[in-house]
């Protein structure tokens, strides 16, 4: 759009209100280098801002120029309250649009929080790589590990909000995840070993490997917890 045709009246307006500005004399807007009777001339749309004025009054809103000039519905205002909210709506649609667009592909989930979390955990795994770096399988592949990932990050905000949760909760969790990648810890195996007789889609030579992990894991956590019974027993003599 170009903003030598433009007209501004209805977004300042808006502005204006939601702001609790008072121009009736001019006073405040006069403060920034407008005089009453031009700020009117905008708001009626009998005036087309110049680029320099379009820019003062971003600023002065604290807003885009995109705003002002309708090209977009998004004011992004960091000083008002439900900025959280539009920023979410608005960094979701630009992150659909950017994997829609850029790396074609659908995201599995349209809520604006689980796009959100999708390009930042994609960003987080893959760094510069995009989609269309990745053959079919890997992209697959990729895009399962991330909605687990998140789907983990919902189920402990969840957690969270329970009754009985304890924060020691997340602390167990986070010290399973510190000993996976120690290589110490396995929750694959941890979680199916009760089960393990009735496994039926896994091989025997499978079920050999998933115990002789499970053992090795927990004998090497009990030798931490013997050294740390001894320490604690020599500390008391």
């Amino acid at each position: 759009m170009s903003t030598d045709r433009v007209m501004i009246g209805d977004r300042l307006k808006k502005l204006i209100e939601e702001n609790g500005m008072d121009i009736s004399k001019g006073s405040l807007m006069e403060s920034y280098g407008f005089n009453k009777s031009n700020i009117d001339k905008y708001l009626n749309n009998y005036r087309r801002p110049n680029l320099e004025d379009i820019i003062k009054l971003a600023v002065i809103f604290n807003t885009s120029v995109d705003y002002l000039v309708q090209n977009s519905d998004y004011i992004l205002d960091t000083w008002d309250p439900a900025f959280i909210d539009e920023f979410i709506d608005y960094a979701s649609e630009k992150m659909e649009n950017h994997f829609k667009d850029r790396q074609r592909i659908t995201l599995p989930n349209s809520d604006n929080i689980y796009s959100i979390l999708f390009g930042l955990t994609h960003f987080l795994i893959s760094g510069e790589k995009t989609f269309e770096d990745f053959s079919q399988n890997e992209k697959e592949r990729q895009k399962q590990i991330i909605d687990y990932i998140i789907n983990i990050y919902y189920g402990l905000i969840r957690m969270s909000k329970q009754d009985n949760f304890n924060i020691n909760e997340f602390k167990g969790i986070l010290g399973g995840i510190s000993d996976f990648i120690d290589g110490e810890y396995s929750f694959k195996h941890t979680s199916i070993i009760d089960s393990l007789e009735k496994k039926e889609d896994i091989t025997e030579s499978e079920k050999i490997e998933i115990i002789k992990s499970y053992i090795h894991l927990n004998m090497a956590n009990s030798q931490k917890a013997l050294n740390l019974l001894e320490d604690l027993t020599e500390l008391k003599k």
